[in-house]
Order: C-alpha cells, then structure tokens, then sequence
C-alpha cells in the first residue's frame, strides 16, 4: 500500500483490513449491477384465440340464459359438456337440467323417448357416444337396443350369456331357475338367445332378497311386463337408428356430389370442361381418392390437391386419344375384311385344306401398315387394292409358317404321349426322333423335321381337340390312359359336324376350334374377332388344342392294313385316292337262318374309325370286311349313299368371315338359311355356298348298307351279335 492511502486511512479512522472489505464489496456490487444490465427478458405469453377459462365464464351467466344456451345443442354435446368439469357436471346431472336434457333431445328429429329405467344422460349416452360400455373401447357403432348396450366384439364373448345355460351359470348357488327369464333376452343368428350378465347378476341379486312366493309371483309379473315394454322400445329405437344410419350416408353422398361438382368446376376453370365430357361412362370423376372425400372444397384444399389433379386429367386425356386411336382401326377393319372375303369367294372351290380367318389376315404384314396409317388418312376399300395382288404370296407366306408351327406342335404332341406312358411301341415310326430322355425335339434337326413331316401325315397320325371332344366320336379315346389329356370344361361345345369327325393331316389344320377361343367380354365392335356366338371369339391360328390319340392310332393300323396298304408309309391322301370300303362283320345281321349272306353296314376309311371308336371301344380290333370293285360300287348306289351326299358340310358364301358366320351344315338347312337371311331362292354352289374341304368330299366318310356273305360265328362267339341299328350313326354328316 503506498504512503498515501496509509495516511488517508489513518485520518478516515479506517484500518488495512477495514478497506480490504470495501474494496471487496465494491466489485461484488459492480458485478451484480452489471449482469442486471444483460438480463433477458421475460418471454411473453403468447396471445391464444381466446381468453384463459372463458369456459368456466359461462358458469357466471344466469341459470337461465345457460339453460336456453344448451337447449339448443344435441344430447351428444350435452353428454360432452357434463363431461368438461365438475361444475357443468353438477349442474348438467341435477333433475333441475332435465328440460335441457328435453330440449336437446327434440333438436334430433324421430328421437324417441328414453328407455324405462333409464335417464336422459345414459340413454344418450347408448345411442350417441361411440364407446363399449364395458371396456370403453372407441369406435363402436352397432347398439344392441334390446340390451341397451353398446359391446367391442372381445366384450360381447364375455358380457353375452344363453340364457339356458343360466342355471348351469348359477347351479351352485341358491337362486330359482326363472332368473334366466327374468332379463330382456334377444335371438342371435345361431339359434341362441343372449342376455347382458350385469343385468342377470343385478336380478340375481334382487331375487335373493325376495322371502316369499308372493313377492316373487309379482315381482316376476313386473319384470314380465318391463320386459314386454322394452323389447317394443327396442324396435321403435332400432328403426330410428337405421334411419338415422341411412340419412347419413345420404348426407355423405351429397357431400361428396358436391365436393364432385366444385372439382368439375375448379378443373372447368382451367381448361379441362371438353375432357371431361369426353370421359367414358365406366370412368367416373367421383370416384378419384381426392374427389370420392365428404369434406367441403375450400380453396386451401384446392390448391392442395390440384396438381394431383390436372396429372389425373392429363392421363385421362392420354387414355381418351389411345381409345380414339383402337377404334378408328377397328373401323378401318371392315373395309379390310370386305376385300379378303372377295378374295376367297374368286378361289372357290377351294383346293387348299386351310384359308386365313380375318384375324391372321388384320395382323399380315402389308394389311397392319395400312390399318395402322395416321390418324388423319382416310382408310377405304381403295386403300387395300394395292394388297390385292399381294394375297397370294401373302397366304403361300401364312400357310407355310403354320404348317412350321403344325410341326412343331407336332412333335410336342409325340413328346407328351412318351411321357404318359412307360411303353413307347404304340410310337412305331415316331420312335425314330424321340429321344429316351424325353428332351424336346430339336427344331434346328433338318433330319428331325423331314421325319416329323413324314410322320404327321400318315393316316395312323389321328388327332382330336380338347375343345371340341366332348359329346362326340372321340370321347371314348384314351379316357382312361391319356394321364396328360386336359379336363374338358363347362363350357366345351360343338363346332358341327367336324367336332364329331376324325382329324388327319393336313385338314386338321382347318378344324374350326383352332381359329376360336372361349370369351364373354371380346370387343363387340371389332368384326376381326367378334362372332353371334354367345361365348365364342375368332383368334390367331394355334394347334395347342390339339393331341395325338394312341388308340386311335392301334384301330387305324388295323384299317389302313385291311386296305392292303402299309400303315408305316400310308398316307391319307393315299386312303382317299383308295376310296376302300370296309364291311363290319361285328354288326352283321343274318336274315335267312340257312343262308351267309347278311346285312352289313359299310363305311369309308375315315367313317369306319369313328364306327370302332363309337361302337366298337371296347374291341381291340375289328377283322374288316373289304368289299370288292362290284360290292363297293352296290354299295355307293344305295338310298342311304345318296341320301348321305345330300347332307354334305355347307357353308353360306355371304356370312364368310362375318360375325354371323355359323357352322357347316346340310343342304337342307343351308337352302332354308339363305332364304330366310338373304332372301336368295334358288342357291348356287360357290356362288351362295361351298363345300368345306371340297377336295375330300366323298372320301373316307361314305356310309351304307350292303349284303354280302358273312361266315357265321360259332355260338360262344357273341360277339357277332352285337345289336347294330341303321339310326345309330345318323350324325355322321358327309362330304
């Protein structure tokens, strides 16, 4: 310290020390003079939308001017109300709120009065607060009026009980079997009738401070007729209930019609009015996630929800001009299909076996360029002339490329039949490209492919249609050792005559289910596909409907060898340039007991494979009787010969690759169809209709009756008696 603070001390009265502690005390108050300079401030409270216990201001208003406030509110507000607070809840439960209570309860209209027994705050309670009363549960809509409850699913397994298993319930306890009638009860769906437990045990309790009988017989006559009471209140509540369930989903609906109707009018504004008229009747606005909402439109939820919005109309615009675009080339088929009908009527009679329908002719290469030109191109007939001049090249294309996939198909079929069994000498020649371990035929074979060629067309190859099988010659094939043959559906039908006839190479690929398919919702307008047919389209060219039949296949060797041809060169075309008729002995009728000679009926090569396999299933084989030059040439001259030519496969020129195309039928029926539906009187033949597969007309389906002499059979042979009647084949239909 220097000289002079000692001396200013010393004069002041102050010692060392004593001016140590001011100093100290100095610079505590310096510092605490400073952070009261840098304290924050106190946060404001910020201002909310109203006033803090404004509620609890309502209690400062008269009873009166209270009582006039709530009666105008519903039963559920009230019931929320009493729920806020103690005050509002001592005021809202005392009897003097009753008019309250009365008066809310008016404002809903059809609201009936109060079950007995019960006040106004429950009885709102059970038809307006959505809570199960037992575990209070949310969200509970369905109200059992005839309990007068509301119950959780979880909470009705235990709160239900039957009323006949009451006194099981009670059966170690003393308490009169009648309690189980005592409580409303109702019927459930099980053939149950239920009661609420708390109201049994309530009852129960009751019934055990009754002494005497008399109190018991009237206090079982009150609840008898409290009973009555409320079940007839339950159904007055229930029907108000559905009501009200019904005027709100009328008010939902409204709600959404205009929430619909200001998004129309939002999008309106913007440009999109012709776009929405535009949309197709099965397209409906309504039904847009953001539309479909029962919530008034304001403009915040608009200017949410409009980007959303005009992305959803941009793709129903993308939408409209894909549909616009499909039908003008559906329209633009119809002058296409006009020059491929006249183009096959100029071939008539046709000599190949296969022609193309109107869906493989709309998808040619040269045909699709024009259908598929720009929108603003007229189309016409004129448009295709120029396709004209290329339809033969375009058919020779067509066939050559089903004929690859007939082959292909082919050789799957082969495949398929190895697999099905462990025995591969039903395959003969086929055997030579199968290989043991069943792997696919390889299609880039050159060799494979000639022998597949060679072998599809024998006349032992015998195909059948899984579509067309059914209820027809080919039913009794392989119906027990086909493992792999398809179920045959509800919807199987026949194609005509030709579902009930034999198929061989290369008419097979003609068979009219191969160019159909089974569809109930097909484009009506599209007359490439559409037919009259109930369930029936038109469709590309497929064979995968069809199979190889092993069966078939043993009858046809024994035929084709009675006909001194070899059945592992023979081709159909060589049975039919034959024209052998065969004689079936089994069927053989013996007029003259002294005599051989016997009525038989003969068949055509393909006629006498059908016969075996409608007739005959059963027979291994048929040892066939072939007629000689003389025999064959009585037999053609027959009423039944001539007759069965008379009922030749016929189609009509003018429904050609039309919708109301029909299938084949007789000469008959075809004179009756052209007058009936195109008013022609006198038909010409490949003028007004054809024969289908003209070039085999006449050969393999003949079918007569002729006498020749048949050599007895011994008696144990009884199988020379089999019953034979001239009717049983009468839905042979021939070329």
């Amino acid at each position: 310290m220097d000289p002079d603070s000692i001396l200013l001390n010393v004069a002041s009265g102050h010692t060392a020390e004593d001016s140590r502690r001011l100093k100290k005390k100095r610079k505590m108050e310096s510092t605490v003079s400073a952070n009261a300079a840098i304290k924050v401030q106190p946060k404001k409270r910020a201002k909310g939308k109203g006033k803090a216990g404004k509620l609890e201001g309502l209690m400062l208003l008269p009873m009166d001017v209270l009582f006039e406030i709530f009666g105008h509110l519903r039963p559920l507000d009230i019931l929320h109300l009493a729920r806020t607070t103690k005050q509002f809840r001592s005021v809202l439960m005392h009897k003097s709120a009753i008019s309250v209570w009365k008066a809310a309860r008016a404002n809903v209209p059809g609201f009936p009065d109060c079950f007995p027994g019960m006040n106004e705050a429950q009885f709102a309670n059970l038809a307006f607060d959505q809570h199960c009363h037992v575990c209070l549960a949310p969200n509970i809509r369905s109200v059992d009026w005839v309990l007068r409850v509301r119950l959780c699913p979880k909470c009705t397994k235990t709160s239900y009980v039957d009323v006949a298993s009451v006194s099981l319930l009670y059966e170690h306890e003393e308490c009169d079997d009648e309690c189980e009638y005592l409580a409303p009860a109702r019927d459930t769906t099980r053939s149950r009738r239920v009661a609420f437990v708390h109201e049994l045990n309530s009852i129960k309790e009751h019934w055990r401070t009754l002494t005497d009988d008399k109190a018991r017989t009237a206090y079982r006559r009150e609840r008898n007729a409290y009973n009555a009471v409320i079940e007839q209140h339950a159904s007055t509540c229930y029907l108000w209930f559905k009501t009200q369930q019904l005027d709100r989903v009328q008010e939902l609906e409204q709600a959404r019609q205009d929430r619909k109707k200001a998004v129309i009018e939002k999008l309106e504004d913007l440009g999109w009015g012709s776009e929405i008229q535009k949309m197709p009747k099965d397209v409906d606005l309504g039904g847009h996630r953001l539309v479909k909402q029962p919530t008034r439109l304001t403009e915040r939820i608009w200017k949410n929800i409009q980007p959303e919005m005009v992305k959803y109309m941009e793709e129903m615009k993308t939408n409209r001009l894909d549909r616009e675009r499909k039908a003008l080339i559906v329209a633009r088929k119809f002058p296409a299909i006009n020059i491929l009908c006249e183009y096959k009527k100029s071939l008539l009679p046709w000599t190949e076996s296969i022609m193309p329908e109107p869906v493989d002719f709309c998808n040619f290469a040269p045909v699709k360029a024009v259908l598929e030109l720009p929108s603003d191109v007229e189309v016409d007939e004129s448009s295709f002339i120029g396709i004209f001049l290329l339809l033969p090249s375009l058919f020779a294309d067509w066939r050559v490329d089903i004929e690859k996939q007939m082959l292909k198909g082919f050789g799957r079929m082969v495949k398929n039949s190895q697999r099905a069994t462990r025995d591969l000498a039903f395959l003969g020649p086929f055997r030579a490209f199968i290989r043991e371990d069943t792997e696919s035929v390889d299609e880039d074979s050159s060799d494979e492919d000639t022998e597949l060629a060679e072998n599809i067309a024998l006349a032992t190859t015998v195909f059948k249609c899984h579509d067309c099988s059914f209820s027809n010659w080919a039913t009794y094939w392989d119906s027990s050792d086909d493992e792999d043959d398809e179920a045959i559906g509800p919807f199987a039908f026949s194609q005509g005559s030709a579902a009930r006839e034999p198929l061989f190479y290369p008419h097979v690929m003609g068979h009219a289910c191969l160019t159909r398919k089974i569809d109930f919702s097909c484009d009506r307008s599209d007359p490439s596909i559409f037919l009259d047919q109930v369930d029936r389209t038109r469709m590309s060219w497929s064979c995968k409907k069809l199979e190889v039949s092993k069966r078939a296949k043993t009858m046809m060797e024994a035929i084709v060898d009675r006909c001194g041809l070899e059945p592992l060169v023979a081709t159909a075309n060589e049975m039919d340039n034959q024209d052998t008729l065969l004689g079936c002995p089994l069927c053989a009728n013996w007029t003259d007991s002294t005599s051989n000679d016997a009525k038989i009926p003969v068949f055509g090569w393909r006629a006498a494979l059908k016969h075996h396999a409608q007739r005959h299933f059963h027979q291994e084989s048929i040892p066939w009787i072939k007629l000689s030059e003389d025999q064959a040439e009585s037999a053609r001259q027959t009423e039944e010969a001539v007759q069965g030519q008379l009922n030749s496969r016929l189609s009509c020129t003018h429904c050609l690759d039309r919708p109301s195309e029909q299938k084949p039928m007789a000469l008959a029926i075809m004179i009756q169809h052209l007058l009936s539906k195109h008013d022609i009187p006198q038909p010409r033949l490949n003028i007004d209709y054809y024969a289908v597969n003209a070039d085999t007309c006449g050969h393999g389906f003949f079918k007569s009756n002729v006498i020749v002499a048949v050599e007895k059979p011994e008696p144990e042979h009884d199988d020379y008696f089999s019953f034979y009647s001239d009717e049983g084949d009468d839905d042979f239909l021939y070329y």
